[in-house]
């Protein structure tokens, strides 16, 4: 991971039915990055095995700005 990647400023959100790494890489948008670049990053922050998700389950994704 790059390293201005790696330092992103991060919030926590709370898992919703339906929602994907992807999906989240998406709406939590960061100027300058690719939504695979902010899935990995999604993935990579939370020691996500897989890209599978559950309601309820806590994650860390890139804080708005």
């Amino acid at each position: 991971m790059a390293v201005a990647l790696s330092n992103l400023p991060a919030e926590e959100i709370t898992v919703a039915s339906g929602d994907s790494v992807w999906g989240l890489a998406a709406r939590h948008s960061v100027d300058g990055y690719s939504t695979s670049e902010l899935a990995r990053w999604i993935t990579e922050k939370n020691s996500l095995g897989s890209c599978e998700l559950h309601p309820g389950q806590s994650l860390l994704v890139p804080a708005s700005s």
